[in-house]
């Protein structure tokens, strides 16, 4: 009987602790990744929303995330474990003309809280970048109502000069012109990230005029 109480605790702990990462955002596309769970505009599946499309932009801003197993509820016990927690901070860009996604950049250094372990992840080329990520089926990239562009594609992620992870997939989402959403295979990388997306906020959004296109507030 004793078992049976402590596993409906566990299972409800989970379920509360899985509950609170989704509306947090936290949760998106941690457990299977290429299955998009992030949440944009409302499209239904087959259409595009052509109304006040961006073909050509520039987007940047900073990396601010989390590394760490007891989010997907690996680990229980943080307080004894703090070397499963890394601290993610970093820079991050990406250019896009005329659908086409021409630049790319992100610098992701990570650190355990105690400040050990300190190193850096660069990516510099994303390959095969297409915008097609359903229910979107448009393989330009564009910036959409509410600020809102996703795409995905293929790189490598080096540390210092040499390449750790090789032809890693990855999806971007930006969300509402202020959150950066990076999602990063999770078996390509031997789980480094925990299998938790690497979020960001966002410095600026300029057409190609240079005019600001991001969302204040």
């Amino acid at each position: 009987m004793l078992k049976k109480v402590v596993s409906l605790l566990l299972t409800l702990s989970f379920v509360f602790v899985i509950m609170s990462m989704e509306h947090s955002g936290i949760y998106q596309q941690s457990l299977v990744f290429g299955q998009t769970l992030t949440e944009g505009p409302s499209i239904e599946s087959g259409t595009n929303d052509t109304q006040g499309q961006v073909d050509s932009f520039d987007a940047e801003g900073t990396i601010g995330s989390l590394a760490v197993d007891t989010l997907v509820g690996s680990d229980t016990s943080l307080g004894t474990h703090t070397g499963d927690l890394w601290i993610l901070g970093g820079n991050w860009s990406f250019s896009v003309e005329n659908g086409n996604l021409s630049n790319f950049d992100a610098d992701i250094v990570m650190t355990r809280q105690d400040g050990s372990g300190r190193h850096i992840h660069s990516i510099d080329t994303l390959t095969d970048a297409t915008g097609a990520i359903p229910p979107l089926t448009e393989s330009n990239i564009v910036l959409r109502s509410e600020n809102y562009t996703a795409f995905m594609g293929n790189a490598n992620i080096t540390t210092g000069e040499q390449v750790r992870y090789q032809d890693v997939p990855l999806v971007i989402h930006l969300n509402n012109g202020n959150a950066l959403n990076l999602n990063v295979d999770p078996v390509k990388t031997d789980h480094h990230f925990k299998g938790l997306p690497v979020l960001g906020t966002v410095f600026s959004i300029t057409d190609e005029s240079g005019n600001q296109l991001r969302i204040e507030g």
